[in-house]
């Protein structure tokens, strides 16, 4: 298998943030400006009249709707950086989508493997995380964008499987088992709403 380097300082960055949430929001343009990233867009958080889950989906579709069709990182405004942080991350070249953040919530059979004669790159499943992720390829992106449409719209998706679905990140999850979706070892993301599953290193 082949990788590459890229840095990440040099993708397009979008983030969402609710207004009310100055001091996340500040903590986010501080990280920017102290790691010198260069082209970052800040999205309006939503609250649905459907509750929070269904806001997340609309906060997501908002942002796929406004980025490129590949090529670029969504954060969640509770990303921080991990003491791993480290804006050059080797990926795959078969990438579609990369998670600089992860987490080990497991409620849909996760699955995280580590590629054979590999240390540091691991292929995951069925992780309900969407906090920091690279979005590579524009297959990826139209996947989610068509889930979040089907999801915004019904408020609910039945999932073989899974059964009845309300949450965008289990449908995140869902789309790793038919796309090429990988991780590091070591995050250079955690989630301040839940560091004892976020702020890890992989074994």
């Amino acid at each position: 298998m082949n990788f590459k380097i890229i840095d990440i300082r040099e993708k397009p960055v979008f983030w969402i943030n609710l207004d009310g949430a100055t001091t996340k929001r500040d903590r986010m343009m501080d990280m920017f400006e102290k790691n010198g990233f260069k082209n970052v867009t800040r999205v309006e958080g939503v609250i649905s009249e459907h509750g929070q889950p269904h806001g997340n989906a609309c906060a997501f579709q908002e942002t796929l709707k406004v980025a490129p069709n590949s090529d670029f990182i969504i954060l969640e405004d509770d990303a921080v950086e991990t003491i791993n942080f480290n804006p050059l991350v080797r990926i795959p070249e078969d990438t579609d989508a990369f998670y600089i953040g992860i987490s080990l919530y497991n409620q849909y059979n996760l699955q995280i493997d580590k590629l054979e004669g590999e240390d540091d790159t691991f292929r995951i499943r069925n992780m309900t995380s969407k906090h920091a992720i690279y979005y590579r390829s524009e297959k990826f992106v139209n996947a989610c964008k068509e889930a979040l449409d089907e999801l915004t719209t019904k408020c609910v998706v039945e999932v073989p499987d899974i059964g009845l679905v309300y949450h965008s990140y289990v449908l995140w999850g869902r789309l790793q088992n038919f796309h090429n979706v990988y991780c590091n070892k070591k995050p250079i993301f955690y989630q301040t709403s839940a560091p004892s599953i976020t702020d890890i290193v992989l074994s």
